[in-house]
């Protein structure tokens, strides 16, 4: 079929695409329904493969200095400036839309900003149909973009977000492989003596069969990237497909690809902040469970020891981000604590069982629990923080859903 662009329409509120009708999405896939098929079946093949007969299973250690950043966007400007300041956040990843060719220099005078502040910038290079199914045009885009942006210090480039949902242009699997095949192949003709690292594949929720499908790009990437959001689910260590919560997820996406991960993109839904929200209100939780599940949801990550970064998404946003446009949400102190926390921690290991969970760090413990309160007694005064801050010198100690931070 001939390709209609304007099937990809921009949701500003949401700032995501529009969701494509299911009719236009069947006409899409209709020449590639057994090449996806295919694909998905061989990945999955693959992945099992993987995870059966994968030897190298050393955790690494984690560099808790730089693990935790947010995703921050052009058209926030300067404010973002001042609440990383607050939060002594290091690390951004930036969005850079292909579509958005003619604005490079804004976006370059932006990152300009962040690298004098001493904040390492990840670029996310968004792609649109047009230069997916254009492979000289993506060609010539994407060499121009790596010769732009690396002159001024930027030496990660995410390439590809989100193929797996196709309102976001990807129709199938291989569509994205020769995608990021270009873009390999630019950079080992063009850029073969810069440090420049790709990352991919960038894959959105928990979609094994796509993990599995990209596996041909493994040996091309530099860390893989995964978008993976838990907010369907509610809390962190809900289950999905029976098996798998945050933890398990992260566990096979590590057995699968055997690289360093990134996750470049999570969050969650605020309740009552329609039409800003990504999500339906269905998914959307309040404040404090927000701030509930993000500590848990960044603890258990650094617990799995397979998670090089985090970025929140993002900085700005009404109804999902740390913040609003106008109004700092609570989860935007929260996160600021639990970052200067770790910040010159050194994380030690963890216990999860049926009646509580605790990650310890050197300098100290993180302790919640998953189901029933409990008290927990001290011989002696213990120094406690809460994920709000509040500090407090106690010999009994309420162990409930929310973190508390013992030192």
């Amino acid at each position: 079929m001939s390709q209609k662009f304007d099937l990809w329409r921009w949701d500003n509120f949401s700032d995501q695409p529009y969701q494509i009708s299911k009719s236009n999405k069947k006409i899409l896939r209709q020449n590639k329904k057994l090449e996806i098929f295919y694909l998905h079946l061989i990945g999955i093949f693959k992945a099992l493969k993987n995870i059966f007969f994968y030897k190298n299973i050393n955790n690494d250690e984690v560099d808790l200095s730089n693990f935790l950043g947010v995703v921050v966007s052009l058209e926030r400007g300067d404010k973002q400036l001042q609440l990383l300041k607050i939060a002594n956040i290091k690390n951004v990843a930036l969005r850079f839309y292909m579509s958005d060719m003619q604005n490079i220099d804004l976006y370059i005078n932006l990152i300009d900003k962040f690298q004098s502040k001493n904040i390492k910038v990840l670029l996310i290079v968004i792609q649109t149909r047009e230069f997916i199914i254009n492979s000289t045009k993506f060609s010539i885009t994407i060499k121009d973009i790596f010769s732009q942006f690396y002159k001024i210090g930027i030496t990660e480039f995410q390439i590809g977000h989100a193929p797996n949902r196709i309102k976001w242009g990807f129709v199938s699997p291989n569509e994205y492989i020769n995608f990021f095949e270009i873009a390999f192949f630019i950079k080992e003709r063009f850029f073969s003596d810069t440090n420049i690292q790709l990352i991919g594949s960038s894959v959105i929720d928990f979609e094994f069969h796509w993990w599995g499908s990209t596996l041909k790009l493994r040996n091309k990437l530099d860390k893989v990237s995964s978008l993976l959001y838990v907010d369907r689910r509610g809390s962190p260590e809900n289950r999905q497909a029976l098996f798998f919560n945050l933890d398990k997820k992260i566990w096979l996406l590590s057995r699968i690809f055997d690289k360093k991960i990134y996750i470049t993109e999570t969050n969650y839904p605020i309740k009552d902040t329609y039409p800003y929200t990504p999500t339906s209100q269905t998914e959307a939780i309040s404040l404090e469970n927000y701030k509930k599940y993000m500590v848990r949801y960044i603890l258990i990550s650094i617990s799995t020891r397979k998670i090089s970064k985090i970025y929140w998404h993002q900085l700005i946003a009404n109804g999902y981000g740390l913040t609003a446009e106008n109004e700092i949400y609570p989860q935007f102190w929260t996160f600021k604590i639990l970052l200067n926390l770790i910040l010159n921690s050194k994380y030690i290991s963890r216990d999860f069982n049926k009646k509580f969970n605790i990650v310890r760090f050197d300098k100290f413990y993180a302790i919640w629990t998953v189901s029933d309160s409990f008290e927990l007694n001290f011989n002696k005064l213990m120094r406690t923080i809460d994920i709000d801050g509040n500090e407090k010198y106690l010999s009994k100690l309420e162990i409930s859903d929310k973190p508390i931070y013992v030192f």
